[in-house]
């Protein structure tokens, strides 16, 4: 069976021409084997690197690509949408931009469920960007430590 979403990023790549049609049966299978992601699977066999797959993301998706995190601040209100482990398990890291408003950055903007719950935990519509999977893991080891600290992080 393949993984929710898989099926969304290799019509992607395909489509855009940054893996072929016997690449993306090879993935296919991957996935289904190692009950991985397409995600994952393209990066597990180096097909693509995490910048040219960051890159081919952002740019057949029209959002954002962020480079560095390293100016970051977590979106306090969101803790408790996404805690840690969650943060960690789906790579995903919401920030707050100086407007105010909430940016998810994730690896992979075709995973409707983890943007749907977000928003629905918070009420709000969220802004997506995509940066590199070690980037954004980086990023959440960093940032969540100190937001656990956070009172309403204890409940």
């Amino acid at each position: 069976m393949t993984q929710p979403g898989s099926e969304r990023v290799l019509q992607i790549l395909v489509r855009e021409k940054y893996i072929t049609e016997t690449m993306c049966t090879l993935i296919d299978r991957y996935t289904t084997k190692w009950q991985v992601s397409a995600y994952d699977a393209v990066l597990d066999t180096s097909l693509l690197t995490e910048s040219e797959l960051a890159h081919a993301m952002a740019s057949t998706c029209h959002i954002p690509r962020i480079y560095s995190l390293k100016d970051a601040v977590l979106a306090r209100e969101a803790v408790k949408v996404i805690p840690f482990e969650r943060a960690r398990a789906k790579v995903v890291l919401p920030i707050k931009l100086p407007d105010g408003r909430i940016e998810l950055v994730l690896t992979d903007p075709t995973r409707v469920e983890i943007i749907e719950e977000l928003e629905e935990g918070l009420g709000v519509t969220v802004k997506l960007a995509v940066a590199e999977r070690s980037e954004i893991t980086r990023a959440i080891d960093l940032l969540y430590p100190i937001a656990c600290g956070w009172e309403h992080c204890k409940e």
